[in-house]
């Protein structure tokens, strides 16, 4: 009964709602130019008994609209006071201040982590950071606690130049806790880069390059850029040149080989 179709409009402070058997029992004060089809009755009055939690907020909210102090609009953000999640009436979430995008806009900050639990890994947390450092450039950072490996840092840098694309990734877990991976050096980490660009009119660069730290890298870990069912790393990179009649290239590849396999 709390969902109601409604417009606001703010210049001239009213409700618009379209759901006049869910309003009848709440004794509003209807306008005059109320209809069969909509009742208009006062914002103020819609939000002391539909949201009377959110009531000076709104009309703080509103006041701001009104005098243009508010910019965010164009920004495309909105910002959150005291915002509540909750699940079945029960709040299981809450912070002081949120502020998320609204348009298209790409703006720095905190994306959605993930938790989870696994025999391997233990508890773990992973918090995504963005930053929006250019039009043709982001960055996203990261950090991946493991209750039994220790913390592991993840970051991915895009590009886009008048003469190329690219990614750029890595991985690092300095001293890996994990019982089955026995070796002298408990480093584990991966490097990631691929590339795309086209230059002096008629060449084009292409680069699929990916190494790890060891060959069990892709079965302990769950990685975006390799899967343990692969059973190598790809490392290639190619120059061409082309011409309408004719082209050539050069290309050169090699495998960094997870499963060692003796044939005969």
């Amino acid at each position: 009964a709390r969902i109601i179709p409604w417009r606001w409009d703010l210049k001239e402070g009213l409700i618009y709602c379209e759901a006049q058997k869910i309003l009848d029992h709440m004794n509003f004060t209807k306008e005059k130019n109320s209809t069969v089809q909509v009742d208009i009755i006062k914002a103020s009055e819609y939000f002391r008994k539909i949201h009377p939690e959110d009531f000076e907020r709104m009309h703080h909210v509103h006041e701001n609209l009104i005098s243009g102090k508010l910019q965010h609009i164009k920004e495309e953000y909105a910002e959150f006071w005291h915002a509540r999640f909750k699940v079945l009436g029960v709040p299981v979430f809450y912070t002081p201040y949120l502020q998320l995008p609204i348009g298209d806009r790409r703006r720095s900050g905190l994306l959605m982590p993930t938790v989870g639990h696994s025999s391997r890994d233990g508890f773990w947390y992973k918090q995504p950071i963005y930053w929006n450092i250019a039009p043709n450039y982001d960055a996203t950072f990261a950090p991946k606690y493991m209750s039994r490996r220790g913390w592991q840092l993840n970051g991915e840098f895009r590009y886009l130049t008048p003469v190329g694309e690219g990614k750029l990734a890595g991985e690092y877990l300095g001293r890996d806790r994990y019982d089955e991976y026995i070796s002298e050096s408990h480093k584990r980490h991966l490097f990631y880069w691929n590339h795309n660009s086209s230059f002096l009119e008629n060449w084009r660069l292409n680069v699929d390059y990916t190494k790890v730290s060891d060959k069990r890298y892709f079965t302990d870990f769950d990685s975006d850029y390799g899967d343990s069912t692969d059973g190598y790393a790809n490392q290639y990179a190619r120059i061409a040149y082309y011409k309408p009649n004719y082209n050539f290239a050069i290309s050169a590849r090699q495998f960094q080989i997870f499963d060692e396999v003796d044939i005969g």
